[in-house]
């Protein structure tokens, strides 16, 4: 929400075109800082804390007592990339808060501008109350405060309990040790020394004149490796194009022969097969049995009106002649069929 009202005053997200916004937005900047602070857990140790300090300690007092648990050959990687990681998160977070806020302005056109939205700038001051109120309660007491609710919280566990089934020795390791004083002193000390580190250079690199102290361009140069490994983000794309990608490439490309050379050959013949069959089937059906039954009735049909077509001749003296040969046929017939006997009866 900080990078927002930030991005929101000056109109990019390129921390090279920022600097000194402290002048032009100082709610958001210094609402920021708290926001820093807490996400890399800055705290006094063993007294007061913002949020982020109790969390980061939690994770890296479970990540020592796993490697107390399961030796530090195997066990202690964990818990040193988890405070590397650490030192890290506290010094981004400030290299973002230096670059953007402390030094000159890198684009006086941008800084002229700038400006606070006070809708944007309200949440931020909650939030940055909310990131340094849990240091308000103890939360090393009981009762109602953060530490009984975290211990509340934590689930059942049994010591030395293994992976069941997995037929492995790892052991994770009872919850309640990572609370222990021979975990917790030492992991509050080493966690409070990472944010230190990580922000003093974050200060030396990007706070000071570049004439002083570390300069990023000599840092990049002397650490050339580490620089290219982070630069080009642990050349996790290219691992996951070799591991992902590309054999998901070659498969794709061998069932996409299989399509074409099998299924395709018997989609296509099965449907060259059916139009075969389709066409005969039409021949039949069609060309012998409904057109030859419909042709012969029209045949027939105009056979008969073509000879009945005869005697219509629009002759007159042809039609009076056809009365005079119908009546003498009747009276013929009536002649024929009259009985005079039964006539004379009646």
């Amino acid at each position: 929400m900080g990078s927002g009202s930030v991005i929101h005053a000056v109109h990019t997200n390129e921390m090279t075109e920022m600097g000194g916004l402290r002048k032009k937005i100082p709610i958001t900047a210094w609402t920021m800082f708290v926001g820093c602070l807490a996400i890399a857990g800055a705290g006094i140790p063993f007294i007061i804390g913002t949020s982020g300090y109790y969390s980061k300690d939690a994770i890296l007092e479970q990540a020592f007592s796993w490697g107390n648990a399961n030796g530090w050959g195997f066990g202690g990687p964990f818990f040193w990339i988890a405070l590397g990681s650490a030192a890290i998160t506290a010094f981004y977070m400030f290299r973002m808060w230096f670059m953007t806020f402390v030094g000159k302005p890198r684009d006086e056109e941008r800084f002229s501008h700038a400006h606070e939205y006070p809708r944007m700038v309200h949440p931020l001051l909650i939030l940055s109350v909310m990131a340094i109120g849990v240091a308000w309660a103890n939360p090393f007491s009981s009762g109602t405060e953060l530490g009984y609710m975290l211990e509340a919280a934590r689930p059942e566990a049994v010591a030395g309990q293994t992976l069941a089934g997995m037929g492995s020795d790892i052991v994770v390791p009872d919850e309640h040790l990572s609370s222990l004083s021979a975990v917790k002193v030492p992991v509050t000390w080493l966690a409070t020394l990472s944010g230190v580190i990580g922000i003093s250079l974050a200060f030396l690199m990007y706070a000071t004149p570049p004439t002083r102290f570390l300069k990023p361009a000599e840092v990049k140069d002397t650490f050339g490796g580490v620089y290219n490994f982070l630069s080009n983000k642990w050349w996790f794309d290219e691992l996951y194009d070799f591991l992902f990608v590309r054999p998901s490439k070659v498969i794709g490309r061998f069932v996409t022969a299989i399509d074409k050379n099998i299924f395709d050959t018997i989609i296509h013949f099965s449907a060259r097969a059916t139009k075969k069959v389709a066409n005969i089937w039409t021949r039949i059906s069609d060309g012998f049995v409904i057109n030859g039954f419909i042709d012969w009735l029209g045949r027939s049909v105009y056979r008969v009106g073509t000879s009945l077509r005869r005697v219509q001749t629009g002759n007159l003296r042809q039609y009076v002649l056809f009365i005079v040969i119908g009546a003498v046929a009747i009276f013929v017939f009536v002649s024929f069929m009259w009985d005079p006997a039964s006539a004379s009866t009646k």
